[in-house]
């Protein structure tokens, strides 16, 4: 029988002595993870420093570990990533980096991470802090006509045919102005209150729309038997708070109905205002001399400023624009 080689005690204990001598660095020496994700390092001082890992990695790291990431405490990193890590990481990476790095990631990195890591290793929580602002910028309403003006209103030679033309007008800014009482009436201004026509008018709103002092031109249906409503819709905002709108009554030899100017929004307040309602007066354009609602055309030369009618009381029954002939009402819609 073959005789097992068997080493003596002494001569185990001398390779002992050479092993420790001559083959042990005298560096790190870092222990395996645990199972459950802990690892412990200990240096040759004695120094042992504890770690808990979430995710990818999480710790405290004061060693050498080997795998997929070498890391020296306070040198060089390669590898996937090369650092000096002494913060705590959560999700891919999360650490106090003060190392040098090279491989796949070279960098000074100082802060805590959570989530996607920006560029200059600063935090990135993944929620983007935007101010929201505190209004809205632009509103649209709903614009009512409700025309009142009727035999019982008006008794005093009522027409037989009682309505008023298509509402025409614009969206503008103070820089501009369509029509205003004690001002001479413009030829678009002298078109509506005489014929109910739109053209001219809306040529003259298009000239301030390119001129960048109006945002938009007004058109909504008339009322063709008063009384009677119609509605449109306009959009206004900020910057274009102000609605100019007119419509002319008929028959007549140069009256109108109509809002200058009417500011929407409220700058004390900082909001659109909710709901808005203007009574109706009746105004003369000052371009026909006609008393009565069915005068014979007679041009006023020169024109006379728009004012509130006033005419005598055989032909009608107005007095410095009353009685009223209807409301405009603007709703805020949602």
């Amino acid at each position: 029988m073959k005789q097992k080689n068997r080493f003596a005690p002494a001569t185990m204990g001398l390779m002992f002595a050479f092993l420790v001598g001559a083959g042990c660095d005298s560096g790190t020496l870092t222990s395996e993870p645990t199972d459950e994700g802990s690892e412990t390092s200990v240096d040759s001082g004695g120094d042992t420093s504890a770690s808990n890992e979430t995710g990818a990695e999480t710790g405290s790291e004061t060693g050498t570990e080997t795998g997929t990431e070498t890391e020296t405490e306070t040198g060089t990193e390669t590898g996937t990533e090369t650092g000096s890590e002494t913060g705590a990481e959560t999700g891919a990476e999360t650490g106090s980096e003060t190392g040098t790095e090279t491989g796949t990631e070279t960098g000074t990195e100082t802060g805590t991470e959570t989530g996607t890591e920006t560029g200059n290793g600063q935090v990135d929580s993944g929620t983007e802090n935007t101010q929201e602002p505190n209004q809205e910028y632009e509103a649209r309403y709903q614009v009512t006509f409700n025309a009142t003006w009727s035999a019982l209103t008006h008794p005093i030679n009522f027409p037989n045919d009682p309505h008023f033309s298509p509402l025409v007008g614009m969206v503008h800014s103070e820089q501009s102005v369509m029509w205003e009482s004690g001002q001479i009436a413009s030829d678009g201004m002298e078109q509506m209150a005489e014929t109910g026509g739109t053209s001219i008018l809306l040529t003259e709103i298009q000239a301030l729309i390119n001129e960048g002092v109006a945002l938009s031109v007004i058109e909504g249906g008339g009322v063709s038997t008063s009384p009677n409503s119609v509605s449109a819709e306009i959009v206004i905002n900020q910057d274009y708070p102000l609605v100019s709108l007119v419509s002319m009554l008929a028959p007549s030899p140069d009256w109108f109905i109509g809002v200058n100017g009417l500011n929407l929004f409220d700058a004390n307040e900082g909001s659109f205002v909710k709901s808005q309602m203007v009574s109706l007066k009746l105004y003369d354009a000052g371009t026909d001399n006609g008393m009565g609602f069915t005068s014979i055309d007679e041009n006023t030369d020169p024109r006379s400023p728009v004012s509130l009618l006033s005419s005598f009381p055989m032909d009608t029954d107005f007095l410095d624009g009353e009685p009223v002939v209807g409301e405009l009402r603007f709703d805020l819609l949602e």
